[in-house]
C-alpha cells in the first residue's frame, strides 16, 4: 500500500531577552538559588505502546500500526533536515536540545511523530509560549513554496489528557491531513504530528489518541 512521507516541522522562536538595572543596596538581600526544572527523561516503547513517566503520557498504538526503527527515524529526519534547508531557510537549533521520542506508521501510510525541544538551550527560550510557537510554525508553513500547505486556524483541545494547541494543515492535491498538536511540560515544547489521508480518518485517529491515558 502507497506510504507517502510527512513533512514535520519543530520551530522555535528565539526572543531577545531585556534586563533592567539593578539599584545599588549597603545590605543586599541575599536572592536564593532558583529550583532548577527536572530534566526530561526519555520514554519507552514496545512493539505497541509509548510510555513517557517524566510527561505523563502513554500511547497505544492502533491495530496494524508499527513504530518505525531508529534507522528508519534517522532517515526521515535527514530528510526532513534538508527540506528545512531547501525550503524554510530555518536556523539549526543545537544537536542535544531535540529529542526526537518516535515515529510510527500505520498500515496505510498514516503516521504520528513525536518530538520534545529543550526550551533552556536557547536564549530566551524559557519564556516562549505555546501560542507564539505555534504562530511561528503557522507562519513557516505559509512561507513555503514549493508545497502548497493550507494551513488552518489553531484551537485548543485535549490529547491524551493534556491540554494542547492544535494546529491543523493539509495539502489536498497530495491527500495529506495533519494535525500538529504542542503542549508545554516545564523548559520542554511536546510536538506530536498525527497525519492521515482524510480529515475523516484524521479525525479518528486523533480521538483514539486521546482516548490513551
Amino acid at each position: 500500500m502507497k506510504r507517502f512521507f510527512i513533512l514535520f516541522v519543530s520551530v522555535l522562536l528565539i526572543l531577545s531577552g531585556c534586563a533592567g538595572a539593578q539599584e545599588s543596596s549597603p545590605e543586599p538581600t541575599p536572592t536564593p538559588e532558583p529550583t532548577p526544572e527536572p530534566v526530561f527523561e526519555s520514554g519507552e516503547r514496545n512493539e505497541s505502546q509509548y510510555t513517557n513517566t517524566f510527561l505523563s503520557l502513554s500511547f497505544a498504538l492502533p491495530e496494524n500500526w508499527t513504530f518505525a526503527s531508529n534507522k528508519e527515524f534517522e532517515e526521515l529526519l535527514g530528510i526532513g533536515t534538508q527540506q528545512l534547508e531547501s525550503n524554510m531557510q530555518i536556523a539549526h537549533t543545537p544537536g542535544d536540545s531535540t529529542f526526537y521520542e518516535f515515529y510510527a506508521l500505520g498500515s496505510a501510510g498514516e503516521s504520528v511523530i513525536m518530538t520534545v525541544e529543550d526550551l533552556s538551550a536557547h536564549d530566551g527560550g524559557e519564556s516562549l509560549s505555546v501560542e507564539q510557537f505555534i504562530d511561528t510554525l503557522s507562519t513557516q508553513y505559509n512561507n513555503i513554496t514549493t508545497v502548497e500547505y493550507m494551513v488552518g486556524d489553531s484551537y485548543e483541545q485535549q490529547l491524551a489528557s493534556h491540554d494542547c494547541m492544535i494546529l491543523p494543515l493539509s495539502v489536498e492535491e497530495a491527500g495529506v491531513y495533519q494535525h500538529n498538536c504542542v503542549f508545554r511540560s516545564g523548559d520542554y515544547m511536546v510536538t506530536i504530528t498525527i497525519s492521515a489521508h482524510s480529515e475523516e480518518e484524521l479525525s479518528s485517529l486523533f480521538e483514539q489518541f486521546s482516548s490513551n491515558t
